[in-house]
């Protein structure tokens, strides 16, 4: 996803309403006072040098439905998730996730935020899911033909024999 699709401002407002550790930091005047949010210029920068970001958004309207029943649930995640594929028209940023990665050896999975009242829907593993799968093709891994998780053992038996009868 294009980072450029994220607002600093309503990510640090998404981070804020779900008490995320990131968009807090002691106010450096005062050890006692109130916390208050992460700068804006920082927010900007996190995003920009992500090796991959994932925002979720949600249609308003969904937002505001006081429902707890299954319907509600399933209306919400069937007709007004977007997840990974941008803002469209009056959506506000409910979900987002972000990856860090040298390139070479290692990534890392950062700032997993979702509105909480939309919680335990599956929408942050969501997030996850799309990281984690946008990362390993990026390294060159894909489904096989019949979409399972393999492993391939690569040592055959000669050089198991050579190796044991060569010592």
């Amino acid at each position: 996803m294009d980072p450029a699709l994220v607002d600093p401002a309503h990510l640090q407002a998404l981070m804020l309403a779900c008490a995320h550790s990131c968009a807090l930091r002691l106010s450096p005047a005062a050890p006692a006072s109130p916390v208050e949010p992460v700068d804006l210029g920082k927010l900007r920068t996190a995003i920009a040098h992500s090796f991959i970001v994932v925002s979720v958004f949600c249609g308003a309207r969904y937002l505001t439905d006081a429902g707890e029943g299954e319907g509600e649930e399933q209306r919400f995640l069937g007709l007004g998730l977007d997840l990974g594929l941008g803002r469209q028209g009056e959506q506000r940023l409910v979900g987002f996730g972000r990856a860090v990665s040298d390139l070479g050896l290692t990534a890392s999975v950062h700032d997993v935020v979702v509105h909480p009242s939309l919680q335990r829907r599956g929408i942050g593993q969501k997030i996850v899911d799309k990281i984690t799968r946008s990362f390993f093709e990026a390294c060159g891994f894909g489904d096989d033909m019949m979409g399972s998780t393999t492993m391939l053992y690569t040592r055959n038996v000669q050089m198991l024999y050579n190796k044991n009868t060569h010592k």
